[in-house]
């Protein structure tokens, strides 16, 4: 079987590093306690979001999120736009699966399902054999599709009434996929400046809560980490302020 993750939802991945944007580390108990996820949506939110980029786990332990993992923790706009933009941009640097959609789109694998453009379960799996050396199990391609899904790409749609689990491609545009594999990665310094609003847990003091605007003004990924940074640093004088 491949490495490829095999449980989980994508979507885990949102709570998640919202909670590390505000805690610059964090253990797995820290993570259950404030972060809203049971103990196995923590451990699956984890394995998906070490393979994608979104967060790395320090020699100590510690869970830190990437800079990667920023549009996907930043959720202050309604429609949730950047955290789509998030999730399509890991999916491109994330090299299996970048691979496998290039190669299903090289070998013309997408169909028509009830005039749907969709690559079904089985594709994914062929495909990911080349890719990866072995067989992906049904539920390490569902993954992907999930994946696939969080990016904006289309929908996930499990099978039934004799029709296999497939994704189906948005907008019934057969060259959606081609998202993924655009040369170029996404920049965030067009994006617009947001609020964002900490979860109150992310702090000691569950009666303050604070609201921090930041300008997302960088293209490259030295210009996340310097949000990271500001972040951060603006939470620690809210600790601060907040100590007897």
């Amino acid at each position: 079987m491949s490495d490829l993750p095999a449980r989980g939802d994508p979507e885990d991945l949102g709570p998640y590093c919202r909670y590390l944007l505000f805690n610059s580390a964090a253990t797995t108990t820290e993570v259950v306690d404030h972060a809203g996820l049971k103990p196995n949506k923590e451990r699956s939110a984890r394995r998906i979001g070490r393979f994608i980029g979104a967060v790395h786990v320090t020699d100590d332990e510690l869970i830190r999120i990437a800079p990667e993992g920023v549009l996907i923790g930043y959720e202050a706009d309604d429609d949730g736009a950047m955290r789509t933009e998030g999730f399509l941009e890991t999916l491109r640097g994330t090299a299996p699966y970048r691979s496998i959609i290039e190669r299903i789109r090289e070998q013309e694998r997408i169909e028509y399902v009830r005039h749907d453009p969709v690559v079904t379960q089985t594709a994914f799996q062929e495909v990911g054999a080349l890719v990866t050396g072995s067989r992906p199990s049904t539920q390490q391609v569902n993954v992907l599709m999930k994946l696939l899904q969080a990016a904006g790409i289309g929908e996930f749609r499990v099978g039934r009434k004799g029709v296999e689990t497939r994704f189906i491609l948005a907008d019934g545009d057969p060259t959606a996929l081609d998202a993924v594999c655009t040369p170029e990665r996404i920049t965030i310094g067009q994006l617009p400046t947001r609020s964002l609003q900490p979860p109150l847990d992310a702090y000691s003091a569950p009666e303050v809560s604070t609201q921090l605007q930041v300008a997302l003004d960088g293209s490259d990924p030295e210009a996340v980490a310097e949000l990271i940074t500001a972040i951060e640093t603006a939470v620690d004088r809210v600790q601060l302020g907040n100590q007897p």
